[in-house]
């Protein structure tokens, strides 16, 4: 998308939930300072990207605001792999079963295993 598109166009809209994009806005301003705070970015091509936002305003000398400077990185990697973790501790806390290994894996569990 073109910059001068983008200059003084609503942001909110470039998001798949306008209205919390504005509230994340709306934070920074009543707060001075937003910390990963989780969007999802529409691109144009309909492609979503999930976002951790930050954001800070610039104050002048006396106080007044004098602007917004935000951030959004992508985290979509991030979350796929929050998301396989817990599938993958499963699979390593289940023994192989059929594979050979150590004395007792190879057999179905509730099976002796050859202890006594």
């Amino acid at each position: 998308m073109a910059r001068a598109r983008l200059v003084g166009s609503d942001f909110s809209e470039y998001f798949t939930e306008p209205a919390k994009a504005k509230a994340g806005y709306q934070k920074v301003i009543a707060e001075g300072l937003v910390l990963d705070y989780a969007l999802t970015i529409c691109h144009v091509s309909g492609r979503t990207v999930d976002v951790l936002y930050n954001a800070t305003v610039y104050r002048n000398e006396a106080g007044e605001l004098q602007g917004v400077f935000a951030a959004a990185r992508d985290v979509t990697v991030r979350k796929q792999m929050e998301e396989e973790l817990p599938r993958q501790l499963a699979l390593r806390a289940e023994p192989d079963r059929g594979q050979p290994g150590p004395a007792g894996y190879d057999q179905p569990p509730g099976q002796d295993h050859g202890r006594e």
